[in-house]
């Protein structure tokens, strides 16, 4: 029996891994629980073990042919992206069922804000297999200023109910961009700090042989961005200079 989180960057490939995790055999992969948000009367520590509490009733249920409701695409598939044809997200709320499943099918969900804001109490359990996603922050951050998200506007709301740091952050008067950039390095770094504890996988290898990015013109705000990933970012800077990663196209 395998119980797995998914967490990492917000336009970093979670939801991709996702998919690859649901469309393995005898697994099922929920994307973003609706349910399963930070609340102000839990602490930290009660979220994490409510997290674990929902494990235990999901895969009741799904053994038992009930429908639990989860974020797919119209066709019941899963998602590989929620913002692929556009800026408006792509997603439905689909009863799933997952006949024959055994046992000790793998389940598996994924959150990015709320599994990072409480990872270290994640991490405590010790009752999970918890894999974070990172991908080159310069297609990240193309991401977020394309797109109308709350991390476009320099918020992450959902994490920071557990995050002190990130909630003094995301409410310091400062330029977006800066935010943005000091936003992914706290990520970043979170994930890092547990790095023995969990698994890190990173989008580029994920999706091998995508060097889209390299016939891709540097734009006046990829300077902008890159200057600021130097300044406010060194370790995301750092991680991926010594993998030695190019930045995949966003």
């Amino acid at each position: 029996m395998r119980n797995i989180l998914l967490t990492g960057l917000p336009r970093a490939g979670t939801t991709l891994a996702a998919s690859l995790l649901d469309a393995a055999p005898d697994s099922v992969c929920l994307n973003e629980p609706e349910w399963q948000r930070p609340h102000p009367s839990l602490s930290a520590e009660a979220f994490a073990r409510a997290v674990k509490e929902d494990f235990d009733d999901v895969r009741k249920k799904l053994l038992a042919g009930i429908a639990v409701p989860d974020r797919r695409a119209a066709d019941g598939s899963a998602l590989t992206n929620y913002y692929d044809s556009g800026t408006k997200n792509n997603f439905v709320m689909h009863d799933l069922l997952r006949p024959g499943l055994t046992e000790d099918f793998t389940l598996a969900m994924k959150h990015n804000g709320p599994y990072l804001a409480a990872l270290p109490e994640l991490v405590a359990l010790g009752c999970f297999e918890i894999r974070a996603i990172l991908r080159h922050p310069l297609p990240v951050l193309r991401s977020w200023r394309r797109l109308d998200l709350p991390i476009s506007r320099g918020e992450l709301p959902n994490a920071t109910a557990y995050w002190p740091e990130m909630k003094a952050l995301t409410s310091a008067k400062m330029e977006l961009l800066e935010k943005q950039v000091r936003m992914l390095e706290l990520m970043v770094a979170r994930i890092l700090e547990h790095q023995s504890q969990i698994t890190v996988v990173r989008y580029e290898d994920q999706v091998t042989g995508d060097r889209s990015q390299l016939s891709e013109k540097e734009t006046a705000e990829d300077k902008e961005i890159m200057e600021m990933l130097k300044r406010y970012a060194p370790r995301a800077m750092r991680y991926y200079e010594a993998n030695g990663s190019p930045p995949s196209r966003g």
